[in-house]
């Protein structure tokens, strides 16, 4: 693997007075890496290389959206699982006619920020001091729901814990909100389903 990256800060001090004065921060730290191999087998597609990649990116399928009825149902390429109108459709990246695990490709970025910035400051007055630190990330991506491995119902801990979901104290069986296909309103199902929003 081939890292590089670079880092700084800079203060700035003024002293307004013996009593008042104030300080001005800010950081950065930039990090960039390359895979230069990775042991794999052959790849047909060299998106399926990690090589020259960087490390930890985030892989997947492309959703193309949602499938509108049977017809659009009938006339893609063969998906994964029962797919009714309302599913994802994915995207056939190899043109093979279905979705296999060749068709995922790297998507984004790690959920390792490649850069990172702060800025602070402070102001003081006699033996009084007031300061604010703001911190940011960049060129990264974090996906909720197990950081883009999607939802695995009874696998890691309380993300995939439907029972815990479902059975809470107090409140009816509506897990619907968060797993059921586009105007499906079934909280009674055993598989839940996913919701895609927009």
């Amino acid at each position: 693997m081939k890292s590089h990256g670079a880092d700084g800060n800079i203060e700035y001090l003024k002293e307004l007075s013996k009593q008042v004065s104030f300080t001005l921060r800010g950081n950065f730290t930039y990090s960039n890496n390359k895979i230069l191999h990775w042991e794999q087998p052959f790849q047909q597609y060299g998106y399926l290389s990690y090589t020259g990649k960087p490390y930890n990116v985030s892989r997947g399928f492309i959703a193309l959206g949602l499938f509108r009825d049977e017809q659009d149902v009938k006339n893609s390429p063969v998906q994964f699982g029962n797919v009714r109108p309302g599913d994802i459709k994915y995207k056939d990246v190899t043109g093979d006619g279905r979705i296999t695990d060749d068709d995922r490709v790297p998507l984004s970025y790690s959920p390792i920020p490649r850069f990172m910035y702060g800025l602070g400051g402070e102001f003081r007055y006699k033996n009084f001091s007031l300061g604010i630190l703001l911190k940011g990330t960049g060129k990264t991506n974090f996906f909720l729901n197990n950081n883009g491995y999607g939802y695995i119902p009874f696998y890691g801990g309380a993300l995939g814990n439907v029972l815990s979901i479902a059975g809470q104290a107090g409140k009816p069986l509506d897990a619907g909100f968060l797993f059921r296909r586009s105007g499906n309103r079934k909280p009674q199902r055993e598989i839940p389903e996913i919701v895609v929003w927009g």
